[in-house]
């Protein structure tokens, strides 16, 4: 059987930091999420188990605005739970605020293209490509 060369894909969390109009809005410790994945796929089917058959139908069959928002606020909390580790960010007054996931689903929903920004870096895959030795010496 033919050996094809893979990439290996890091699973330990990298640091994004993101910005906005030359500001910061924090640094942000996420982990790969491989949609397509086996091991994704059961953490999403688990996470639907847990929802009632209201949400569940809420979620799919999105009708109003509030459906939309009920749909992305679940979808954040998935996120917070399956890719987000921590973060460093500050509040308006410079001090550091913990992280926990009520304060991540606040933020999120106050600022949801942050949350797309990170959702859009977890399930990049070049972004948690593993490099090896070798290839640091050549760069």
């Amino acid at each position: 059987m033919t050996k094809f060369k893979t990439r290996k894909i890091d699973t330990s969390a990298r640091e994004a930091e993101i910005f906005r109009e030359g500001e910061s809005y924090g640094k942000f410790m996420i982990r790969y999420v491989d949609f397509y994945s086996t091991a994704f796929k059961l953490q999403l089917l688990n996470r639907n188990k847990r929802l009632s058959a209201q949400d569940r139908n809420r979620i799919n069959n999105q009708n109003t605005a509030a459906d939309i928002d009920f749909a992305r606020s679940k979808n954040m909390e998935f996120f917070i739970d399956v890719a987000l580790e921590g973060w460093d960010i500050v509040d308006e007054a410079g001090k550091s605020v913990a992280f926990n996931k009520a304060e991540a689903l606040a933020y999120f929903t106050a600022e949801p293209w942050l949350f797309e920004e990170l959702e859009s870096f977890s399930m990049t895959e070049s972004n948690f490509v593993a490099v090896t030795k070798d290839e640091i010496v050549k760069n």
